[in-house]
């Protein structure tokens, strides 16, 4: 565990916004070096904390990096984001009060949590993952082309193409990556 603070601590001290201006939209095929984590051993239920051995489709695989399409015209895409529903609609999810869901071709809202609200209207760019990894992997959307998350997980990639992520399983167990990504 000791080994995975230091090694977060690490590299977010080097990942900031300007990290952006050189990783560019594109494919890139990555390779993990280390892995740390947290872990019950499916058999004992004891709990490991250490290096990690990833399965295959983990250690060698294949992002894009990509611009956000916009779902609808840029005038309902204003209404739908910024207009007074919409910021109703967020109050009320800071708030813990139910959400109005109402669709977006009307101009309202659709966002059910912050982490949508942000998808939909504040993401410029989003990481896909190919392969395997596209099945099991959920996308990931930034506002720069460096520091991408879900709900869950996080992936960073910084001006020198290598990259941290952290990530998780439904079985509780949770993992710290690193290694270098070549642009295709």
């Amino acid at each position: 565990m000791r080994i995975a603070i230091i090694l977060y601590c690490l590299l977010s001290a080097i990942i900031n916004v300007s990290a952006a201006e050189n990783v560019t939209p594109g494919k890139y095929f990555c390779v993990v070096s280390d892995a740390v984590g947290l872990q019950t051993n499916a058999s004992t239920h004891q709990r490991y904390g250490g290096a990690i051995d990833l399965p295959p489709e983990r250690q060698k695989f294949f992002i894009t990096i990509e611009e956000t399409k916009p779902l609808v015209s840029e005038e309902l895409y204003q209404n739908y984001c910024f207009g007074d529903d919409a910021i109703q609609a967020l109050k009320g999810l800071r708030l813990g009060q139910p959400v109005n869901v109402l669709d977006i071709k009307t101009g309202g809202h659709t966002f059910l949590s912050l982490d949508e609200y942000f998808r939909v209207c504040q993401a410029r760019y989003v990481l896909k993952f190919s392969g395997e990894l596209s099945k099991i992997e959920t996308d990931k959307y930034s506002d720069n082309t460096n520091l991408f998350h879900d709900q869950f997980t996080r992936f960073w990639i910084t001006i020198d193409q290598k990259f941290l992520w952290h990530f998780d399983n439904s079985s509780g167990d949770h993992y710290m990556a690193e290694g270098v990504c070549e642009k295709n």
